[in-house]
């Protein structure tokens, strides 16, 4: 029986989640996204000259990071932002839309192909035993049919059943294929972490044509500014109040150190942060609001929360979030049969 506290209770979680929402919805550039942008916007320009000239060679990009990055978010903001360039400036002959598809935990070649296809609208049964060359076709004549210029794939560290010489081959030489193909070469887009990098360093003739950005942790003299200009255009959007606690230098350091220097999970702590200071009142940013935030994502004992440790800088965050990423995106496997 709902009471009216449930209710209330209720109401204000409903607004805090609306407000969560709409702070996620800004994006906020970085010097890592510009260049990634920069180098995708000059394949796809490319692949589309060297289409017009008869040359069925193209090239792809890549970008290598720890998870939190906000490699994914990076992705879908520089798709939007082509297709808004491309539809003001006259169009492209060639295709201009982006298809990302999420690598499955161990997926095969084949495994990948029918998650793309059934993704394209094109299902293929589990039980197909369809090589991965003729899949690889069928994906081929799908992503033509649909005008795509660029096949994003992320998480491409999972990909293989065995992390083997002979299971990377199998990836790279097969998408490799779809960069150099006589009716519809496509562009790659390939994302992942740093055990990417084995995968795309297996073929050299993969790596050349993504020639991969790697992307390092965050520095106080790089990245310092953009998070504050950040936290504070949030805190505008938010009506959310601040007494100088983005302004402060230490505060800024705490913070990069909180998300294991990853911009991405370092604007995800300010928008729960601002989200949670936006129920209470008055509508003042705190270090309790931070405190709170990362005790909700990391739920760590006060000792070994950067916002309430005076030893913050001992803690080893980067451990605690790659440890606590790992476990939420663990699904469970059924047991085996007896």
């Amino acid at each position: 029986m709902t009471s009216d506290a449930m209710i209330a209770t209720f109401e204000k979680q409903k607004k805090q989640a609306q407000l969560s929402v709409s702070l996620k919805k800004p994006y906020f550039e970085t010097k890592v996204f510009e260049d990634f942008r920069a180098r995708v916007f000059k394949v796809l320009l490319e692949r589309d000259e060297l289409i017009r000239n008869g040359i069925r060679e193209v090239q792809g990009a890549a970008l290598i990071g720890p998870p939190g990055i906000g490699k994914t978010r990076m992705v879908e903001q520089i798709s939007a932002d082509f297709r808004q360039l491309v539809a003001k400036t006259g169009g492209l002959e060639f295709g201009s839309n982006f298809w990302s598809v999420t690598i499955p935990s161990r997926a095969t070649v084949k495994e990948i192909c029918e998650l793309i296809l059934r993704q394209l609208g094109y299902p293929i049964s589990p039980t197909s035993r369809r090589n991965p060359d003729y899949l690889i076709g069928l994906v081929r004549s799908r992503l033509k049919d649909r005008d795509v210029a660029a096949l994003h794939l992320d998480e491409v560290q999972d990909s293989g059943r065995y992390t083997t010489n002979n299971t990377m081959k199998q990836i790279t030489s097969n998408f490799r294929n779809l960069m150099q193909d006589d009716d519809w070469p496509v562009s790659l887009i390939v994302t992942g972490t740093m055990e990417a990098k084995a995968i795309i360093n297996d073929n050299d003739t993969f790596l050349r044509r993504l020639e991969p950005i790697e992307v390092l942790p965050m520095e106080f003299s790089e990245e310092g500014v953009a998070l504050k200009t950040a936290g504070k255009e949030l805190l505008k959007k938010a009506g959310v109040l601040d007494d100088g606690l983005l302004d402060e230098d230490e505060f800024i350091r705490i913070l990069m150190h909180a998300s294991a220097q990853r911009f991405g999970i370092a604007i995800e702590i300010l928008i729960s942060a601002i989200s949670s200071a936006g129920m209470s009142k008055p509508k003042t940013i705190s270090f309790e609001h931070f405190a709170k935030s990362y005790y909700e994502r990391m739920n760590c004992d006060d000792a070994l929360n950067p916002f309430l440790s005076r030893d913050w800088r001992s803690i080893d965050t980067t451990i605690a979030m790659d440890r606590h990423i790992k476990e939420s995106r663990q699904t469970r496997r059924k047991p085996r049969q007896r």
